[in-house]
């Protein structure tokens, strides 16, 4: 836990038996806190009931492996997932501006598909857009006010933002400010 939150790693690979917090307890730990929600989980086990599998998923686990498992399948999952989450960071990057209002228009044919995230990480993103709409016309805002309006050292921002959409808070108050 304490290496998550001070490294912000892009994903972590736990197995779910260990002797002071098991896997689970630790995702549900890292999955409640808005600095690491965004962090992907894998999580290894010997556990191979299908009940196991289904609380890890339902819990936030990205993937579930049971061992014995193939070192190349688990290269060939970390690989998909960190994929997964360009393509998560370039289609929220795109639709970067849009206010839930606008997604949600009756009208609109063809409305935005904002991609999934986490509860969290989703409260986290609308909390930031709302800091955004009221500062939008404060020219000295900066990445420190946004920051610690969160509840968030720099770094923590940082890493955060940067994971869940790929660009650094600057660029994104830029972006905003420009669109």
């Amino acid at each position: 836990m304490q290496k998550a939150r001070e490294l912000s790693p892009d994903i972590i690979i736990s197995d779910v038996m260990m002797p002071e917090m098991d896997g689970i307890e630790m995702m549900k730990e890292l999955r409640a806190d808005m600095n690491t929600s965004h962090i992907s989980i894998i999580l290894l086990t010997a556990k191979s009931n299908i009940e196991s599998k289904i609380e890890g998923m339902e819990l936030g686990a990205d993937d579930y492996i049971t061992k014995p498992f193939s070192a190349a399948y688990l290269k060939a999952r970390i690989f998909n997932l960190l994929e997964q989450r360009k393509k998560l960071q370039a289609l929220y990057c795109a639709t970067l501006v849009t206010t839930n209002h606008e997604n949600q228009e009756d009208d609109n044919p063809n409305p935005i598909q904002v991609p999934a995230l986490s509860t969290y990480d989703q409260k986290f993103m609308n909390q930031l857009m709302e800091l955004m709409e009221t500062h939008m016309d404060n020219g000295s805002l900066m990445v420190e006010d946004l920051a610690s309006s969160l509840g968030m050292s720099r770094s923590v921002f940082f890493k955060k933002l940067k994971s869940l959409i790929g660009i650094s808070p600057v660029e994104f108050i830029k972006e905003v400010r420009m669109k």
